[in-house]
């Protein structure tokens, strides 16, 4: 889980059907003092109606378990 900031958003003219009416952006970390840190990653929005220069907290499904890995 990481708060970020949404820098851009993805449309496109297919997708899986699960997607279908959701909204996918793009998010970068931000660390404690605002700055940007890290690379940039795909979010998806369900119904909250992110857009871009919003402040956002990402659920990383999956992905802090592989970080603790060594």
């Amino acid at each position: 889980m990481f708060i970020g900031k949404v820098v851009g958003n993805i449309w496109s003219t297919r997708k899986h059907a699960q997607l279908n009416n959701l909204k996918l952006l793009l998010v970068k970390p931000i660390s404690n003092d605002g700055k940007f840190s890290g690379d940039t990653t795909l979010a998806v929005d369900r119904d909250l109606g992110a857009g871009i220069g919003n402040t956002v907290l990402v659920v990383d499904e999956g992905g802090s378990a592989k970080k603790n890995v060594k």
